[in-house]
C-alpha cells in the first residue's frame, strides 16, 4: 500500500531519487527571484500590449487581479510542459512528483496555487528542503544532474 503521508519519503526509491537529491534553499530562493523578475516583465510587456492604445484606461480593478493570473499561468504552464521554470533551468533543477514523474496539470496547478500562500517562499529554506507548495501538491525540486547533489 502507498504511503501518501505528507513527511514520508518523497520518492519511491525504484526511480533512483531521494531526499539528498533535493535543491537547497539557496537554490530555491534564486528560482523564486528569477521567476519573479520574469513574471514582472511578462507583467509589463502584457500592459504595454494591452494598453499602447490608450494608456489612461490602465488603471482598472482588472489590472489588478492580472498580475495574479499571469502567475498562475507562468508556473502552470511552465511547470506542467517542461518540469521547469526559466529560474528552475538556470540554475539547474527541475520540479517532479513523489512518483518521480513530470508534474501534469493538476499538480503543476496545485503547486501554482499554493504559491499565493504567505509566507510560503519561506517554507523552503528548512532541511530537508520541502516547501508547502511541494508538499501540499505531492511535490519536489530536484537537481537536474546528480553531479550537482551536494553533501
Amino acid at each position: 500500500m502507498e504511503n501518501n503521508t505528507l513527511d514520508s519519503s518523497f520518492i519511491k526509491e525504484e526511480k533512483g531519487y531521494t531526499d539528498a537529491d533535493l535543491a537547497n534553499g539557496f537554490r530555491r530562493f534564486a528560482n523564486s527571484l528569477i521567476d519573479t523578475v520574469i513574471i514582472y516583465i511578462l507583467f509589463v510587456i502584457f500592459i504595454f500590449l494591452l494598453f499602447n492604445s490608450n494608456p489612461s484606461s490602465m488603471y482598472s480593478d482588472g489590472l489588478n487581479y492580472s498580475i495574479y493570473l499571469i502567475w498562475l499561468a507562468y508556473y502552470t504552464i511552465m511547470e506542467m510542459t517542461t518540469g521547469k521554470t526559466i529560474g528552475k533551468f538556470i540554475t539547474g533543477t527541475r520540479v517532479i512528483t513523489v512518483d518521480g514523474e513530470k508534474p501534469g496539470l493538476k499538480t503543476a496547478f496545485i503547486r501554482s496555487l499554493c504559491r499565493f500562500i504567505p509566507f510560503d517562499h519561506f517554507s523552503f529554506l528548512g532541511s530537508p528542503c520541502k516547501g508547502w507548495h511541494d508538499t501540499i501538491a505531492k511535490s519536489r525540486v530536484i537537481y537536474e544532474n546528480k553531479r550537482d547533489v551536494e553533501d
